[in-house]
């Protein structure tokens, strides 16, 4: 089965005109009943959100189409949202489509299931209609009903499911927003960790949308969660035809060598275990990481018959009770107590050797 978890964002529904906008925003601005709730935690009605700001069209000069027209998108699912299929060809979706076309292309790649991430931060923002600037007006709840129009008439057999991240909100009021990279890596995880799929199942995701934190998050969760099966979908927005699909062990190739460079100071073994997985390592970096691992580990062998070797052994144990205070310091246990280890071991063996020595008068 075919999965595709797509990240929503503010710019993924635009208008080709501008023509319909006033007299549906009167319209609603007027509505006081709020039929879009079931589809936000908003404590506000459409009229009371309407009515706080004054909300114009932006006009964009983009290549791709001849006028195109943005608006925030809770504002822009509120306008549209109940009479959206009446003026269904006001609308265009830039990279929902490129996507839905290079999936369409080939049979074999077919979504069977859609999942939508939305958003929604009115219970953390609730007095969001008063700031013009609330990330608030960029959240795509109120989209959805468009959004599972449009889904259903591109991909008529997949079925459709959609995750409201929201962020969490304390007994206080206090919270952090789905700008904070944080506190959106939890989110995400907990919402994603719910999801099962078999493993023959291919997950593309497209997580370009959203804000950096939700679409590094979904990245990041994505690729631990669901490892090889993943198939990353990008696009430039504005540039037709610019979709590709990137296989996740390009990304895991990315994340391990990021992940290896971190441990080489504090655990080199841990790092050429990481590295021995990706293909096209440098074996000069296997020879140097094997250095460290072995002046970690105090990983010598001690010749008793050499001049040189017992002072050498000896000057290595003062080096790594420097390290073990640095550890110790940093609040590093583990690694400091593994050196404290090897460096009893080699102390045992250098003063066994001397002992030996003295003995033999070398």
């Amino acid at each position: 089965m075919n999965i595709w978890i797509a990240t929503t964002g503010n710019s993924d529904v635009q208008l080709i005109t501008d023509d319909n906008w006033s007299y549906l925003y009167e319209k609603e601005r007027l509505n006081s009943e709020d039929l879009n709730k079931e589809y936000s935690n908003d404590k506000k009605s459409n009229s009371e959100v309407l009515n706080s700001q004054d909300f114009e069209l932006t006009s964009l000069d983009v290549d791709s189409y001849e006028d195109i027209y943005t608006a925030p998108a809770r504002v822009l699912g509120i306008v549209y949202g109940n009479e959206f299929k009446d003026h269904w060809k006001d609308l265009v979706f830039p990279l929902f489509d490129d996507f839905s076309k290079k999936l369409k292309d080939d049979p074999k790649l077919m979504p069977d299931k859609i999942i939508l991430l939305l958003t929604d931060q009115s219970d953390l923002y609730s007095d969001y209609t008063d700031l013009k600037n609330s990330p608030c007006w960029k959240d795509t709840c109120s989209l959805l009903p468009i959004l599972k129009h449009y889904f259903s008439e591109n991909f008529p057999k997949a079925t459709l499911e959609n995750i409201v991240l929201r962020p969490v909100v304390l007994e206080s009021g206090e919270g952090k927003g789905l700008d904070n990279w944080d506190s959106v890596l939890d989110l995400v995880q907990k919402e994603l960790s719910e999801l099962e799929f078999k493993e023959s199942d291919v997950i593309y995701v497209s997580h370009q949308a959203g804000t950096p934190a939700v679409s590094s998050a979904v990245q990041f969760v994505t690729l631990s969660n669901f490892g090889q099966r993943v198939k990353f979908l990008v696009a430039n927005e504005y540039e037709k035809d610019s979709v590709e699909i990137i296989d996740s062990s390009k990304y895991l190739r990315g994340i391990s060598i990021q992940q290896a460079k971190s441990l080489v100071t504090t655990s080199p073994g841990a790092a050429k275990k990481l590295l021995e997985k990706i293909e096209d390592v440098d074996e000069g970096v296997i020879v140097k990481l094997n250095d460290k691992i072995n002046f970690f580990n105090l990983n010598r062998d001690i010749d008793k018959n050499s001049q040189d070797s017992i002072p050498a052994a000896t000057q290595r144990i003062v080096d790594v009770l420097d390290l073990i205070s640095i550890f110790f310091t940093q609040e590093n246990y583990l690694q400091g107590i593994t050196l404290i280890s090897a460096a009893q071991e080699t102390f045992l063996k250098v003063a066994i050797f001397s002992k030996i020595k003295k003995k033999r008068g070398l």
